[in-house]
């Protein structure tokens, strides 16, 4: 309770400072009223002036604009604090930071080398080198070379680990693209893989197995399984902890394995966890063995507390990665109801993918905790990637409601989102795919508060005839919030997009599939938090078999879901009035 009360407290000094500025006003200033009057009216224009030019959702300048004409010195003392990117500087530094090392200390282990499979940046082999600058040979010839090896259906080992390398080049965007047209990708879809590589760092890359969980609880058992195989590391950050059956049965694992040398490291997001998770709770974790940090502490009012790491991975040795919307805490196993059946989705893969979850997490810790990930451990995770000893996969026991494809050699792009960064990377993504859609673009979220950009790259999906469809939940977790996210119901519907709340209870699940190509597993939202202001973590996959999965259980969770229509919302100058009020708040929740 005490932690909540701080939230609440973190904006009370603009507050005050506002009705001491009314008080001063109206005891002493009277006289000057004119002058002040003019002061403050230039004052409010060059914040405006700012705002309009800045980089930001035209929503979201709207709503501080109104905050600012309204109530301009709280309005200025928020924005300065919580409404513009300079405030995330202090996080930018700590990464920026961590991310220099982490590369320099590849660098000095293995001088830019790579073998094979393509765990480092840069090209060994002269080879190598003369491929990824393309020299005389294209990627069709490096392909032909090795044709009388392999079907052409399955490249040979040569041509995998050349475009393995081709994804790896960070700077390479363009090498990236051609690899990708090369596996059958479109050109426009490959320069959109292209562009988030570009942006954020991360690259595609072959799947060695995929499974899909199209429940919570599904996932949780598997987990715990491959929690008992751990022998290196053991890496978990979650937006939400709380103790209970969930939680309880990975730490009595985690614990276990910490005392046998396995290195156990958790992060969770302060504010996330502000009433789940605490001091005390983290201090209990480190008398077991266990290393856990909390994400940028609320500890007193600074710009940096809207940044919020909402990001969730399990990462085991290096093999093995999880993620998708499920937090670590009983109602996302359906072991206590909440908000009636909590349906989520999730996944597991293994392969390369598995380095860029490492990778993520690796740079936040390192940033954030103040006590880097040893160079012995990375040196020792590098060299048996590069060995090629990465594979702990164990056959499929989920049963009929989990879905295990081996050996898939589809692609996989997983990458986090950053508020730091002057592009919406996720945002951006979704308004791409959107208008490369074709046939059809289903949607899983639990809120639906997207700004302008994104709300039109839906109309017009929907206008010229692709079936858009979006799954929400039937009964809320944040009533306003709820209330907010059917305020942009109307324009969807009426252009055609189809909307459904699901009957059972609350859907959190984030993700979508597009024209039986592509689809998308992670913690991101259609709300403005998520697109602008959340640290996220999402996975492309392209050509991998769950996406069957993903749109059979998208219709299976349809059937369960009442849709909304014309005839079943309120179309009123009321409902308008209020839709139009809570649309321009909506940045804020």
């Amino acid at each position: 309770m005490n932690r909540i009360i701080r939230r609440i407290i973190a904006v009370m000094p603009a507050v005050i400072l506002q009705a001491l500025w009314f008080f001063v006003m109206l005891r002493w200033l009277a006289p000057y009223a004119a002058l002040i009057s003019y002061l403050m009216t230039f004052a409010a224009v060059i914040f405006v002036l700012y705002i309009i030019s800045s980089h930001s959702e035209g929503t979201y300048k709207t709503l501080w604009l109104l905050v600012i004409i309204g109530l301009p010195v709280t309005g200025a003392v928020l924005y300065l604090l919580f409404g513009n990117k300079r405030t995330a500087r202090p996080l930018r530094k700590k990464l920026e930071k961590a991310d220099r090392s982490r590369r320099e200390m590849l660098n000095e282990l293995f001088s830019g080398s790579i073998s094979g499979t393509g765990t480092v940046s840069g090209i060994a082999s002269e080879e190598s080198n003369e491929a990824s600058g393309y020299g005389d040979k294209s990627l069709k010839a490096v392909n032909s070379e090795n044709s009388s090896k392999a079907d052409n259906s399955k490249k040979s080992t040569d041509s995998l680990s050349f475009l393995n390398n081709a994804f790896r080049e960070v700077d390479g965007r363009e090498r990236t693209v051609q690899a990708l047209c090369f596996l059958g990708m479109n050109r426009r879809l490959a320069q959109t893989f292209g562009a988030v590589q570009n942006k954020t760092g991360a690259y595609p890359a072959f799947c060695d197995s995929v499974q899909y969980f199209p429940l919570g609880e599904l996932m949780w058992d598997r987990m715990l399984k491959d929690l008992e195989q751990a022998e290196q590391f053991i890496f978990a950050e979650y937006f939400i902890i709380e103790e209970g059956k969930m939680w309880d049965s990975m730490v009595e694992i985690m614990a276990r394995k910490a005392s046998r040398g396995v290195d156990v490291r958790v992060m969770y997001d302060d504010l996330g966890s502000i009433s789940t998770y605490s001091s005390e709770n983290v201090a209990a974790l480190r008398k077991k063995g266990i290393k856990c940090v909390a994400f940028n502490p609320l500890k007193s009012v600074k710009g940096t507390v809207n940044y919020r790491d909402h990001r969730k991975m399990l990462v085991i040795d290096g093999c093995i990665a999880y993620s998708g919307g499920i937090n670590l805490a009983d109602e996302y196993i359906n072991s206590k109801e909440k908000y009636g059946h909590w349906k989520d989705i999730g996944f597991r893969l293994t392969g390369l993918p598995v380095h860029s979850f490492t990778g993520m997490f690796a740079e936040f810790w390192d940033a954030f905790s103040g006590e880097p990930i040893p160079k012995k451990m990375v040196r020792a995770y590098f060299e048996q990637r590069q060995a090629g000893l990465a594979d702990m996969d164990e056959p499929n026991e989920g049963g009929r409601e989990s879905y295990s494809y081996e050996g898939t050699r589809g692609i996989a792009l997983s990458y986090y989102d950053s508020p730091i960064r002057e592009e919406e990377v996720s945002n951006n993504l979704y308004i791409d795919l959107l208008s490369q859609a074709e046939k059809y673009a289903w949607f899983y979220t639990p809120y639906l508060m997207p700004g302008d950009f994104l709300l039109d790259a839906f109309v017009k999906a929907a206008e010229r005839g692709v079936d858009v469809r979006i799954i929400m939940p039937g009964i809320p977790d944040k009533k306003v919030v709820y209330r907010m996210s059917r305020s942009y119901y109307y324009p969807l519907i009426k252009a055609g997009v189809r909307i459904y709340e699901y009957t059972p209870g609350f859907v959190h699940a984030k993700g979508c599939i597009i024209d039986d190509e592509l689809c998308t597993i992670g913690t991101v939202n259609l709300d403005y938090r998520s697109l602008f202001l959340h640290f996220e973590n999402n996975t492309v996959f392209w050509n991998v078999p769950i996406i069957e999965d993903v749109k059979a259980d998208f219709l299976i969770t349809q059937e369960k879901s009442r849709e909304r229509t014309m005839e079943n919302i309120d179309t009123g100058f009321v409902k308008w009035l209020i839709d139009g009020l809570l649309r321009i708040f909506a940045p804020l929740c």
